[in-house]
């Protein structure tokens, strides 16, 4: 019975280990930011005069060094009660998502749209990523102005069952979210993310070596899926990055080790980097009926 205990309990206790020290890593304490976003309610947008939006709230996280991260709120008209954070990847802000975003506001669901640091409507202290390593030091890492937004957003939603969705670089914050918060439940990675050995660029974030010591890809998935379910969606033909079937390696691995579910959706229907109709259709049913 002692070793069944064991084989049960330890694999959750060391998930729980490393899950405490990304957070000390990236935030440089033991637990995660409380803090809130600031709120304006009910703002008028023109690009987003939408019939399927009932209103919008702004939401702003003022962090240090001049990383401000500007947020929208989007309440659909016919409300399901659950909420999905959106991410955008490097493209641009979480505006160049208006297809998806709308698709989860016709289905019912609160959708808060996040932008990377630099993007979109958020300030722009620097102008590469890349950049953002100068201001590495013994009490900050720039990780925390990629997540921060991610956790205040979650905060402002007082929920404990958040799904997320994220495209590109929004796909990698998507993972490295749901690994360090509970409430992510159900996540969706689309073309984000890849062990490091199967890597032909080197983006700060998603390289940077002390953060991917504690731990690596294949151990973040399985704790994003620890808290219910982790899908990683693979275009199998994008032409910018994480193509092919590199996950045939790790896929099976990954889900026998995970208390959660794990799975991968290979999407071979198109050439784009982008989350495909047949993608959407996807998440949306898996959103329905977990």
């Amino acid at each position: 019975m002692k070793s069944i205990l064991l084989i049960i309990v330890l694999p959750l206790l060391l998930l729980a280990n490393t899950r405490e020290e990304l957070v000390r890593f990236i935030f440089h304490d033991y637990v995660l930011p409380t803090g809130y976003p600031t709120v304006e309610e009910n703002i008028t947008d023109p690009k987003w005069n939408e019939d399927c939006i009932s209103d919008i709230s702004r939401l702003t996280d003022s962090m240090s060094n001049g990383f401000i991260s500007v947020m929208y709120h989007f309440h659909p008209v016919n409300a399901r009660n659950e909420m999905v954070v959106y991410h955008q990847g490097h493209r641009g802000g979480f505006d160049k998502g208006k297809k998806t975003i709308l698709r989860l506001l016709q289905n019912g669901f609160d959708v808060i749209g996040v932008s990377m640091p630099l993007k979109g409507m958020n300030s722009k202290p620097f102008r590469r990523h890349n950049d953002m390593e100068k201001l590495e030091s013994d009490t900050l890492c720039p990780i925390e102005y990629f997540i921060d937004p991610v956790i205040t957003a979650l905060n402002y939603s007082c929920r404990q069952n958040v799904a997320m969705v994220g495209i590109s670089g929004g796909g990698w914050t998507t993972v490295l979210s749901a690994a360090l918060d509970y409430r992510v439940t159900e996540s969706f990675s689309v073309s984000g993310s890849a062990p490091l050995r199967y890597r032909n660029r080197r983006d700060y974030e998603q390289t940077l070596p002390g953060l991917y010591e504690i731990s690596g890809y294949e151990e973040l998935y399985r704790l994003a899926a620890d808290n219910g379910l982790h899908c990683q969606i693979v275009n199998v033909f994008d032409p910018c990055c994480f193509a092919g079937r590199f996950y045939c390696d790790y896929e099976k691995r990954v889900q026998e080790e995970t208390s959660g579910e794990f799975m991968v959706f290979a999407d071979s229907t198109h050439r784009k980097h982008c989350i495909s109709d047949v993608a959407m259709n996807f998440i949306i049913e898996k959103m329905m009926n977990q």
